[in-house]
């Protein structure tokens, strides 16, 4: 949930790339030992490749994600449904 202040306002956050220009093959996942069935991952594994290509025609191309649902409702302060 994104953090808010004492009057109940999300605070912005800024985020910024660990890493440029991976393999395109490589697979991004949880880590071992990260997720169970009790937590699982709350993400799918995806390819560099498709990672890129969602965010160049996702919000870039000025497309809303049909799947980011979780990232919608943090940002409203909701949980997902």
């Amino acid at each position: 949930m994104a953090p808010v202040d004492a009057d109940g306002r999300v605070i912005p956050r800024r985020s910024a790339a660990y890493f440029h220009d991976g393999n395109a093959d490589a697979v991004v996942s949880c880590l071992p030992g990260c997720a169970d069935e009790q937590h699982p991952a709350r993400y799918p594994a995806v390819t560099v490749a498709e990672h890129l290509e969602g965010k160049l025609t996702g919000s870039r191309g000025l497309k809303l994600n049909a799947d980011a649902v979780r990232e919608a409702a943090r940002l409203a302060g909701t949980e997902p449904s």
